[in-house]
């Protein structure tokens, strides 16, 4: 089985991805993967983009740009892209929340149509998270994810949390399909080392 983790858009008919993680997992005879998909939007998607919110994107280690002073003079007094709360909103319920859930595939996440820019950043402000300074129209507005916007490795608290997601629900599945698993502190009985995050790394990446 394929793990691929990352978002995509449709926006006026133009389309595009980007991945934040892939590798190969488990096997292809666990097939229902819904518990996990579930467990992940609770215990991953949900409170990563809370957090976002609630520390102006430090969360992800960035602090979002500051407001540029024209966007201050128009807007109510607020945090960050919480002027309205319309787009928060979406990404916890509502006709625009986006939840789509099937055996082997999970959709999650916000169809408000301007959280595409604000996610990626506009003109010269595509992909970074610092506001550029330019004279003239067409200036951008700089990245303020509130998903993830990097890749993520083994290493990163958030992957971590969705890998032992998903090895606890594989472990489930095969003990459901009558498979003996060993618990960790089993597996340590039995002598076996645990493997290092290089060695995870290198053998699932």
């Amino acid at each position: 089985m394929e793990f691929r983790f990352g978002y995509s858009w449709d926006y006026k008919g133009k389309r595009g991805t980007y991945e934040v993680v892939w590798h190969h997992l488990f096997t292809q005879a666990i097939s229902n993967w819904r518990r996990a998909w579930k467990r992940i939007i609770d215990e991953v998607l949900r409170p990563f983009v809370s957090a976002q919110f609630a520390t102006q994107g430090r969360e992800e280690g960035t602090s979002w740009a500051r407001l540029a002073p024209s966007t201050l003079a128009r807007r109510a007094p607020g945090p960050i892209l919480v002027q309205t709360g319309r787009l928060k909103r979406s990404f916890t319920g509502g006709a625009e929340h986006v939840e789509k859930i099937d055996d082997a595939r999970l959709a999650w996440g916000s169809a408000v149509p301007y959280a595409l820019f604000h996610q990626t950043g506009t003109g010269v402000g595509y992909g970074k998270r610092e506001e550029k300074r330019t004279l003239g129209p067409g200036r951008g507005m700089p990245q303020r994810p509130m998903l993830f916007a990097r890749r993520l490795d083994l290493r990163d608290p958030w992957m971590a949390e969705m890998q032992r997601i998903l090895m606890q629900e594989g472990d489930r599945a095969a003990r459901a399909a009558g498979f003996a698993v060993l618990s960790p502190s089993e597996r340590l009985r039995a002598g076996a080392r645990p493997p290092t995050i290089d060695e995870i790394s290198e053998a699932v990446l």
